[in-house]
C-alpha cells in the first residue's frame, strides 16, 4: 500500500501549506456510520448477521492551470465487524488520479488511473458489476489523446492498461489477469443536437497464473459505431452497437464472433432531478474460472433526486443475466448446457445537510446471486452515518 500512504502524505503536506496562505485546493471530509449486515458471510444457508462500524477519510486535491488541471482522491476505509468469527477489521483503499493537459487549441493530453484494494467486491469500472467477496488488488490506468481535426470533428486515441489480482491464500489465482487495450474513434457532430461515432479496439487479455491447459489468454477486435442525440432539453440518449471478433491462444476454442449493443438514457424533468437508464448486451470475460466467456445481458437505473435544499434522495437498481456455452468450458471442467448466472443490486440513500459543513445519512443495500456455478446468497444491509467536512 506504499502508493496509498504516499498520497495520503502528499496530500495532508499540501493541505497545511496551502491552510498556511489561506487558501485550499485540498478538501478533507470525514464519514462515520453504523451498518446492520443480515448476511455478513454471504452464505446460502445459516446466515449470521452482524453490527458493522465504518469510519472513512476522504482526501482531495484540486489544481486548475490555465490549461491543466490536476485532480487525487484518496478515501482509506477501516471496517469493524462485531459477529464476524476471524478479520473483524478490514481496511480498504480507493485511490482516483487525472491529469488533464491542453496542448493549443487543437490537442487535449489526459491520464487517470484507478486503484481498489481491500476486501471488496471485485467491481470493474466498464460496467456495473457483483462478484463474489475476496481479498483483491485492482488498477486501471488510462491515456487519452483528443485531437480536433475540424470544428466539428475530433480523432479520440486511448490506451488503457489494468489489472486485477486476488491474495495468495484466496484460491483465485486462475482469475488474476492483466489486460492491454487500445482504441480509436472518429467523432462527427451532425448540426448541433446529434454526435455520431466510427469507433475501434483491441483487448489482449493475459491469465497469469492459471494452471497450464486451462489458461484463458485471448485478444478481442471490437469495431462499430457510436450516435449521441439529445431529443430536447430534458431527454439526452446513446447507442454503442457493433460486433467483436475473440480468438482465444488455446488452439481448441473456435474463434467468436457476437454483436455487442449499449443504449443509455438521461432524463432531467428538472434542475433537481437526474435519472438514468441504461441497458446493454455483450459476451465478455466470464466472471468464473471454468468458463471462457459469457452471454452477458445488463440493465441499470439512476436517479439522484433534490427533495428540498437540504435534503437529496440517491437511489440505484441493477441486474446482470450470463448464460454460458459449454464448448467454451475450460480444461476438464464439467459444465452443463443450461448453465445461468444471476446477480442483482439495489440501494437507497437520504443525505440531509444539518449544518453547513455537516450531513446526515441513511441509506439501504440489496445485493443478490441467484446461480448455478457458484454460491446463492441475499444480503441487506441498513445504514445510518454522520459526514463532515473539515475544511
Amino acid at each position: 500500500m506504499k502508493t496509498s500512504l504516499f498520497a495520503s502524505a502528499l496530500l495532508l503536506s499540501a493541505a497545511v501549506a496551502f491552510a498556511a496562505e489561506g487558501t485550499s485546493p485540498v478538501h478533507v471530509a470525514n464519514r462515520i456510520r453504523a451498518e446492520y449486515d443480515s448476511n455478513v458471510y454471504q452464505a446460502a444457508e445459516d446466515e449470521k448477521d452482524s453490527l458493522n462500524i465504518y469510519e472513512e477519510i476522504e482526501l482531495s486535491l484540486n489544481l486548475v492551470g490555465e490549461t491543466s488541471f490536476l485532480g487525487l482522491r484518496y478515501r482509506p476505509n477501516v471496517i469493524c465487524y462485531t459477529a464476524r468469527d476471524d478479520h473483524k477489521t478490514d481496511l480498504y483503499h480507493d485511490l482516483d488520479v487525472n491529469l488533464s493537459q491542453q496542448f493549443g487549441p487543437t490537442v487535449t493530453f489526459g491520464l487517470s488511473d484507478q486503484l481498489r484494494a481491500g476486501q471488496l467486491p471485485a467491481v470493474e469500472d466498464d460496467d456495473y458489476r457483483v462478484r463474489s467477496d475476496d481479498d483483491n488488488i485492482y488498477n486501471s490506468l488510462l491515456a487519452t489523446l483528443a485531437i480536433q481535426l475540424q470544428p466539428s470533428t475530433r480523432l479520440d486515441l486511448s490506451g488503457r492498461y489494468r489489472f486485477l489480482k486476488y491474495g495468495e491464500d484466496e484460491g483465485h489465482e486462475s482469475d488474476n489477469y492483466r489486460a492491454w487495450v487500445a482504441g480509436a474513434s472518429l467523432r462527427q457532430v451532425l448540426g448541433s443536437l446529434t454526435t455520431v461515432a466510427v469507433d475501434y479496439r483491441y483487448q489482449d487479455f493475459t491469465y497469469n497464473d492459471a494452471p497450464k491447459g486451462s489458461e484463458r489468454d485471448n485478444t478481442t477486435h471490437y469495431i462499430g459505431g457510436t450516435i449521441e442525440r439529445t431529443f430536447s432539453p430534458e431527454l439526452l440518449g446513446s447507442l454503442r452497437a457493433g460486433a467483436s471478433i475473440r480468438s482465444f491462444e488455446l488452439d481448441a476454442y473456435d474463434d467468436d464472433t457476437s454483436p455487442y449493443v449499449d443504449l443509455s438514457l438521461s432524463l432531467l424533468p428538472s434542475p433537481r432531478t437526474r435519472l438514468t437508464a441504461n441497458v446493454g448486451y455483450s459476451v465478455s470475460e466470464s466472471e468464473v474460472s471454468y468458463y471462457m466467456t459469457e452471454n452477458r445481458l445488463y440493465a441499470s437505473l439512476h436517479l439522484a433526486h433534490e427533495l428540498t435544499k437540504k435534503l437529496s434522495l440517491y437511489a440505484s437498481a441493477g441486474c446482470e443475466l450470463n448464460k454460458y456455452d459449454d464448448k467454451y468450458l475450460v480444461g476438464e471442467s464439467q459444465g452443463d448446457l443450461d448453465d445461468k448466472d444471476s446477480s442483482y443490486y439495489a440501494s437507497a440513500r437520504l443525505s440531509f445537510q444539518v449544518l453547513r459543513n455537516n450531513w446526515l445519512e441513511i441509506g439501504y443495500q440489496f445485493t443478490g446471486i441467484d446461480s448455478d456455478l457458484r454460491t446463492e446468497y441475499d444480503r441487506h444491509r441498513v445504514n445510518a452515518g454522520w459526514r463532515w467536512q473539515l475544511f
